[in-house]
């Protein structure tokens, strides 16, 4: 039977509490194309162009074609909607962000002799970019034919109290929704044979990816441009899911001291921070005035991560007794180095007025690995080969000036990273924009529209699916003076 001890928690060991695993290697993986209003407008295809501040961080090649100085600056009005659907019953929600975009600046020197052998110009930069808005809320609820008690009982069984993972079974323990009688490795709760229960979870997601870099680069007689860059990467991320059940389905276990099981409700926190460095190596060849190609290789990003967790569970019976449990905080730091890219990229230049560019890049997220010195992630990073593979994404701009205005259009296909079909997260971007230039001042409007489904799994075992789908709508405005 249930002894109310006070638990005296501790240093939590990390091989057997651990947050890590394949999800985490995705989330910091998946990166969102958006930079200046004008490249969003393009649908980011603008890897073989230049003179534009955000695909510096694409092709720090393109940071060569710049002939003049140039600051600029870009805001992003970001919403994301995200509709549920469980067994027929349909929700949404919207997650507002308005938040700093892109920042640059770029300092070119040109060269008026023969001096360096036609080098003719060098340029660097240093430039900021929002790489990905985590926020996002979700909330959904209705009857199932499932509920976690199972997934607690389940992973119980055989381990005694004492050694129940903190965060989960422990809680459940001691908050009474399952319990020992007889023998203290075997589990029961106040119902017998869950078949089913009436759920609500709301999630609410909140955070970044930043990335500050320094690019330098040349011009090789106006035909051949390289770059270099090196990146920081910073990440911010917390989560909060409150997960709650009652109308349980089953038989009611006469012999529980607590009574009948009225409803209970399991709270998790984490939150993410890291740091991370990589480089990235372009070159762009202009053949002809009228023909750009681009190439360009993206290292791993190599991070440094912190994470911090907890969760808290509360129970109410039909005797009127109401219990709450807390857990220790859970805290673990690790190595995650994430995939990297190569990008090729070809566009014309049409009339001197307008240009239609192409971009293709190749990004293998089977290829993230994740690592520390006290514990071997073998089995997680056997998950991420397994569940992600190699995709190919493609990227179509198109761009028309009319005196001092710039119409542009773009689309671009993701391709899923998952190599089952579980989840099928490939997206469909549609953008559009105007720019309007006058002397040395310029400033772009760019509206980006995006869709994905994904299928959400509240916990292990036999928790029911959850379809989601998501709308990312961004509303970008870039002002820049080129000086």
């Amino acid at each position: 039977m249930k002894k109310y001890l006070f638990i005296l928690i501790f240093t939590v060991i990390f091989s057997d509490l651990k947050a890590q695993n394949h999800v985490d290697a995705l989330r910091y993986s998946f990166l969102e194309p958006l930079g200046s209003a004008r490249l969003s407008s393009l649908s980011g295809a603008f890897n073989s162009l230049g003179g534009e501040m955000s695909v510096i961080q694409s092709n720090p090649a393109s940071l060569a074609i710049y002939r003049s100085d140039e600051f600029s600056f870009t805001f992003n009005s970001a919403n994301k909607n995200t509709k549920t659907n469980l067994n027929g019953i349909k929700t949404q929600n919207d997650a507002q962000k308005i938040y700093l975009q892109n920042i640059g600046y770029v300092k070119t020197l040109n060269l008026n002799d023969n001096s360096l052998n036609g080098w003719n110009r060098f340029s660097y930069a240093f430039t900021y970019n929002r790489q990905q808005n985590f926020n996002q809320k979700i909330n959904y609820s209705g009857e199932t034919n499932s509920s976690m008690i199972n997934n607690f009982l389940s992973n119980a069984q055989g381990t005694s109290p004492e050694d129940l993972n903190p965060f989960s079974e422990s809680l459940a323990y001691y908050s009474w929704l399952i319990d020992t009688i007889n023998d203290p490795t075997t589990y029961n709760s106040s119902i017998n044979n869950i078949i089913g229960s009436n759920q609500y979870v709301s999630i609410n997601r909140f955070g970044y990816i930043e990335e500050a870099a320094l690019s330098i680069s040349g011009a090789y007689n106006d035909n051949l441009f390289v770059g270099f860059q090196l990146g920081f990467c910073g990440i911010d991320y917390r989560e909060n899911i409150y997960y709650s059940e009652d109308s349980f389905l089953g038989n009611n276990n006469d012999s529980y001291e607590t009574g009948e099981l009225q409803n209970f409700s399991f709270n998790q926190n984490l939150h993410v921070l890291g740091g991370g460095v990589n480089y990235k190596i372009g070159v762009i060849l202009k053949p002809y005035y009228w023909l750009r190609i681009g190439l360009a290789h993206h290292s791993k990003t190599y991070y440094q991560i912190d994470e911090n967790w907890s969760s808290n569970m509360s129970t109410e019976f039909s005797s009127g007794d109401t219990y709450t449990e807390l857990s220790p905080d859970g805290f673990g730091n690790f190595e995650l180095n994430t995939p990297s890219k190569n990008l090729a990229g070809l566009s014309l230049i049409l009339f001197r007025k307008g240009l239609i560019s192409f971009d293709i890049e190749n990004i293998d997220y089977s290829t993230s690995n994740l690592n520390a010195s006290y514990y071997n992630f073998s089995s997680e990073n056997s998950n991420i080969s397994t569940y992600y593979k190699d995709v190919t994404n493609i990227k179509i701009g198109f761009e028309w000036k009319f005196g001092n205005i710039a119409i542009r259009q773009g689309i671009a296909f993701f391709e899923s990273p998952f190599s089952n079909e579980i989840n099928d997260y490939s997206i469909i971007k549609n953008s559009f924009g105007i720019g309007y230039y006058q002397n040395q001042y310029f400033v772009d409007f760019g509206f980006v529209n995006s869709k994905q489904k994904e299928t959400y799994y509240a916990y292990e075992g036999v928790s029911e699916p959850i379809n989601l789908t998501e709308k990312n709508s961004s509303f970008l405005v870039t002002v820049g003076y080129k000086f």
